[in-house]
C-alpha cells in the first residue's frame, strides 16, 4: 500500500509540474493526448491495445470494447505485460491516471503511447457492459 501512495504522489507531481505533452509520441518523454474522434479513429484499425486503467467494479459495467483491465494502483508492477512495439492507449475516469501510467511508459522505452483526454467520463463511442 505504501508503495501504491508514493506512486500517485509521484505521478501528481509530475502532472501537476505539467510533464504532459501534446507532441508526438515518438519524441522521447512524450506520448499522444486523443479526443473521443481521434480514440474512434485508433479504434478502427484495431491495432491499438486499449487499457483501462479503472477499478475492475467499473470495467465490468462498462468498458470499451476489446479493452484489457489494468487497475491503476496495479499498473505500476504489471505494466511489462504489454508490449513496447505495440501502439497502447490508456483509458480511465477522467483522465489522470492515463497521463500519470502514460508518463511512466515512455520512461521505460515505450514510443507508441496514448491518454484518451477525458477518459470514460467523456466517451460517447461503443461501451460492453458484458463481464470479460
Amino acid at each position: 500500500m505504501k508503495r501504491v501512495m508514493i506512486f500517485i504522489l509521484i505521478c501528481t507531481t509530475l502532472l501537476i509540474a505539467g510533464c504532459s505533452s501534446q507532441t508526438d509520441s515518438q519524441e522521447k518523454g512524450t506520448w499522444d493526448r486523443l479526443n473521443v474522434e481521434q480514440m474512434n479513429e485508433e479504434l478502427k484499425t484495431g491495432e491499438a491495445v486499449i487499457v483501462d486503467l479503472r477499478e475492475p467494479e467499473l470495467y465490468t459495467k462498462s468498458h470499451i470494447p476489446g479493452s484489457i483491465n489494468i487497475p491503476f494502483t496495479e499498473f505500476q508492477d504489471r505494466y511489462q505485460e504489454l508490449s513496447p512495439d505495440q501502439r497502447i492507449i490508456f483509458v480511465c475516469h477522467n483522465g489522470p491516471m492515463g497521463e500519470a501510467s502514460s508518463q511512466l511508459l515512455v520512461e521505460k522505452g515505450y514510443q507508441h503511447v496514448a491518454n484518451l483526454v477525458g477518459g470514460m467520463a467523456d466517451w460517447k463511442g461503443l461501451v460492453d457492459k458484458t463481464n470479460p
